[in-house]
């Protein structure tokens, strides 16, 4: 059975949001990571920071694991950003 166009055209529009998501958090990452070190910045970090980053990283790689399993990748970023908002309630 042959896929229709509009569900192609939307998975491809899904897929580049996705990329450029990724790109976007990845080069402020990098540009966060660079800036530490280049001004010797080694503060601890909270645990609650480091919960709430690794839910965002889950979530990232989720957008490359739909890539191939649309349905899991999707459920594991959408649990993955459920539960990093619990985290960050205010």
């Amino acid at each position: 059975m042959k896929t229709p166009l509009l569900i192609l055209i939307l998975r491809w529009m899904a897929r580049l949001a996705a990329l450029f998501i990724l790109a976007f958090f990845l080069f402020f990452f990098i540009a966060d990571i660079i800036g530490a070190w280049m001004h010797q910045m080694h503060t601890p970090t909270a645990t609650k920071d480091i919960i709430m980053l690794s839910l965002i990283f889950i979530t990232l790689f989720s957008y490359v694991l739909a890539w191939k399993k649309e349905l899991f990748g999707g459920s594991i970023g959408l649990a993955a950003y459920l539960i990093n908002a619990s985290f960050n309630h205010q």
